[in-house]
């Protein structure tokens, strides 16, 4: 496909990812949401995804495909994409993610082993599994991964044949930095809960 150089295509090209982002994903969330959604008057199952969470995740790729369709068909601005909107819309998502999926993490008490000795009701280990998946594990493995492509991408001379090395450097720098968010932040803490958990299970505690 030859290259797109009009200032139309590029009008077009957002005006496309205004629309999928603002109404074709937004309606794809709000399904989602709606299809993991308890039954009235029952307890909400572990694998129940909401419509921010769905809606942030969703961000995320779609920001990464549109990134990856203006690199493969030599779009206009194309660097432009790849220094500013992908990793713009990402820290939107990721913004988004992590505010959603805050009242499940305990950031504050990652040091404390014993926290989880005072649960509600007794724990059995298929609560400690899924409270484990149903976590913002998923998410944040997704977002660990799109921000790793970013670092790579960004890395690669060959895959960003358009940026200087300055340009290259300070792209990984910030994609360092969120994918420092995303591990410490989130997977951390999902599996320090999970494993401060299971010794309360095994009625290890002395």
């Amino acid at each position: 496909m030859p290259a797109l150089t009009s200032a139309p295509a590029t009008g077009w090209l957002l005006l496309a990812m205004f629309w999928f982002c603002g109404f074709a994903l937004h309606g794809a969330a709000h399904a989602l949401a709606w299809l993991t959604s308890p039954a009235p008057d029952s307890i909400a199952a572990w694998y129940q995804i909401s419509f921010w969470a769905a809606y942030s995740i969703g961000l995320a790729l779609c920001a990464w495909a549109w990134m990856a369709l203006a690199q493969r068909y030599a779009f206009p601005n194309r660097e432009l994409m790849l220094r500013i909107a992908w990793p713009g819309l990402s820290a939107m998502a990721l913004w988004v993610y992590m505010v959603q999926v805050s009242p499940r993490v305990v950031v504050e008490r990652l040091l404390q082993f014993n926290w989880a000795e005072d649960g509600p009701a007794p724990l059995l280990g298929a609560d400690v599994l899924h409270a484990f998946l149903g976590g913002p594990l998923a998410g944040a493995l997704i977002l660990a991964a799109l921000t790793w492509i970013g670092i790579t991408r960004l890395n690669s001379a060959a895959r960003s044949p358009g940026l200087d090395d300055a340009q290259r450097s300070s792209g990984v720098a910030v994609w360092s930095i969120g994918l420092g968010i995303v591990v410490h932040v989130l997977l951390v803490d999902v599996l320090a809960q999970a494993t401060t958990r299971l010794p309360v299970v095994r009625h290890g505690w002395e």
